[in-house]
């Protein structure tokens, strides 16, 4: 073994005790994945909608990703603001 050789590896066993050093002292909260704290976050945004219960914005139809090309809706126009893409009692 040459003495660079040698030196690289002092060098770089320094450098990894440098990193556990460095490590050991940054204290992170470390969360569960998926977990969220609930105290961050507003009460609308917690409120989950399976798809089953989902409506379609445009004519009031249950909801799928199916639904929205082929909306009945997407291409009439609105009795209330006659607007075209969807219907009145859609509406809220």
């Amino acid at each position: 073994m040459s003495y660079a050789e040698l030196d690289k590896l002092i060098k770089d066993n320094q450098e990894a005790k440098s990193i556990q050093k460095q490590q050991s002292t940054v204290k992170v909260k470390q969360e569960p994945i998926g977990q969220v704290r609930k105290s961050k976050i507003d009460a609308k945004s917690t409120k989950t909608v399976k798809d089953s219960k989902r409506q379609c914005i445009r004519c009031g139809d249950k909801w799928s990703m199916e639904h929205m090309e082929l909306c009945p809706a997407k291409e009439k126009k609105c009795n209330y603001c006659k607007k075209s893409g969807h219907l009145q009692n859609s509406k809220n």
